[in-house]
């Protein structure tokens, strides 16, 4: 073989090696950025859904509030001493609606499902209050506003929990 064949093919063997050489790298580096931007989209996605149960939670916290007034102003508009009138049937229909709403937003409501839930608890004595309340309406009264503090408590402690929690950007 000659001298300048010889060159050629060394030379075309030190480009075949410097491209192989340089493709491999570019894979490398190409996969390396591919598995970045997946862990920065995971971690996206992971912020997004911590921001997005935290806007939940505010908001059932919120709606949770409002179904305490309401239960509120239904029960005192309800004289004891004749609960057949409309403000009796107006207090069951916002016990129901309410333990309903309570039904759907119980996990934004707590980190886990409850066992016994003082807010159908509420719900439950305020119909047996707007019943006329059995057989004990005194106990039924104390018992229906005992639900009432503990409910209202929860309430303001979850509350200052999730907003003492407030995701930063």
């Amino acid at each position: 073989m000659s001298e300048s064949l010889v060159s050629n093919v060394i030379t075309a063997l030190a480009a075949i090696f410097t491209l192989l050489v340089s493709r491999f790298f570019e894979e490398r580096t190409r996969k390396a950025e591919r598995e970045q931007q997946e862990r920065l989209r995971a971690q996206d996605n992971a912020e997004w859904y911590r921001r997005a149960l935290f806007e939940k939670r505010l908001a059932a916290v919120q709606e949770a509030y409002n179904w305490l007034m309401r239960l509120y102003v239904a029960i005192n508009r309800v004289p004891s001493e004749q609960p057949d009138l409309i403000e009796a049937q107006e207090l069951m229909r916002i016990a129901h609606e309410g333990r309903d709403w309570y039904n759907v937003n119980v996990l934004y409501l707590y980190d886990e499902l409850p066992g016994a839930s003082q807010f159908i608890g509420l719900t439950n004595e305020a119909e047996v209050f707007a019943s006329g309340g059995g057989p004990d309406p005194d106990r039924v009264r104390r018992a229906m506003w005992d639900s009432y503090e503990s409910v209202s408590g929860y309430i303001r402690r979850r509350a200052k929990e999730l907003t003492d929690s407030n995701p930063r950007p």
